[in-house]
């Protein structure tokens, strides 16, 4: 199935939860990719964790810089700098299902 979803609920409101849960309906699509602010990153991991328990502690991989691989594990975190330089890399990866924060 194809399609785009934008979440503009108010700050506060559960956007990140909200995001997380239309990715697991989505799950087969996979891999998946967040986009988030560079600060943001290490959050995204921790709720991705937290709110999908069937994902171990490797299978989150965030780039934190631009020599980290982008390898095949279910879930990558990146921030717009990286994935700005890294885009060739991101696209040749094939994600089926990408969350961008804002």
């Amino acid at each position: 199935c194809e399609g785009r979803v934008l979440i503009g609920d108010e700050m506060g409101l559960g956007k990140t939860l909200q995001a997380i849960a239309v990715s697991r309906i989505y799950r087969e699509d996979w891999p998946l990719l967040v986009v988030a602010p560079s600060a943001l990153r290490l959050s995204w991991r921790q709720e991705l964790l937290r709110w999908l328990p069937e994902l171990g502690e490797g299978d989150v991989n965030v780039v934190m810089t631009g020599a980290d691989a982008l390898d095949g594990r279910p879930v990558t975190v990146i921030s717009y700098d990286l994935l700005a330089r890294r885009c060739d890399a991101v696209v040749a990866r094939r994600y089926g299902a990408v969350v961008v924060d804002e």
